[in-house]
């Protein structure tokens, strides 16, 4: 017999025993099925897409990151290529040198911190 959700309290349909991982704790509803399927109509965060379907969205959305990459790859001096600094600086760190350097450090301890995180979770799941 499984166990109750919670001592009193009735058991939720959706928490039948049937999904692995399902001890019959739940108390946010995370595990009800209220997902439905797109009716073909393309939405992207709620709103209608206007054209096409996933992969018209995907191919736009890699198209537009080669051409900023490429035109980024067009400046000719390696400094100006690395970011944040060349074309799109809106804070101007780089003009500041003390906290460019601070910024990347910064950076740099952010990207080890989520490759650590990332580890952790491949190695529990």
């Amino acid at each position: 017999m499984l166990a109750e959700r919670l001592p009193g309290q009735p058991r939720p349909a959706h928490l039948d025993g049937s999904s692995p991982g399902d001890f019959g704790f739940d108390p946010l509803g995370l595990g009800e099925k209220w997902a439905t399927t797109p009716s073909g109509q393309a939405t992207y965060l709620g709103n209608r897409v206007p054209w096409g379907n996933l992969q018209v969205i995907l191919a736009m959305k890699a198209f537009s990151i080669a051409f900023v990459e490429a035109q980024r790859g067009y400046e000719k001096d390696r400094e100006k290529q690395k970011y944040p600094s060349g074309p799109f600086d809106p804070l101007n760190f780089s003009k500041n040198p003390k906290q460019f350097e601070e910024c990347k450090l910064k950076e740099l301890k952010n990207g080890r911190l989520a490759v650590i995180a990332f580890m952790g979770f491949s190695v529990v799941l």
